[in-house]
């Protein structure tokens, strides 16, 4: 059964659209009437909020738990550099050289820094 207020298609029976919410027993409203040359109406929607003392802490509350996220982020990929050990040949025959020098910094980070 198709809905119609929204236009989707329900199963046989339902009571309600499972889309939009109106019931499917209600007949459809008329369309509304088009003036030839009538320009749409235009809605401005303004917002207004006002900096509270919560508005800023929660700000700040969520700065910190970016930082702390992005800290233990990197300090687990520090963790596994220093248990995955690194083979200073790498295996692909054909590396770019971005990869090439980025692969033998992280090798040569790894054996400075790691026991």
């Amino acid at each position: 059964m198709q809905c119609p207020y929204c236009g989707k298609q329900n199963p046989k029976g339902a009571r309600g659209c499972g889309y939009c919410g109106q019931s499917l027993s209600a007949p459809a409203p008329p369309p509304a009437p088009i003036i030839p040359g009538q320009q749409p109406q235009q809605v401005i929607i303004q917002s207004t909020s006002k900096v509270t003392p919560l508005s800023i802490l929660i700000g700040a509350v969520n700065i910190i738990l970016a930082v702390v996220v992005l800290a233990l982020i990197a300090v687990i990929v520090l963790t596994f550099l220093c248990i995955i050990h690194l083979p200073s040949n790498f295996p692909i025959l054909n590396l770019p050289a971005q990869l090439e020098d980025l692969w033998i910094r992280a090798v040569f980070w790894q054996s400075q820094n790691c026991f």
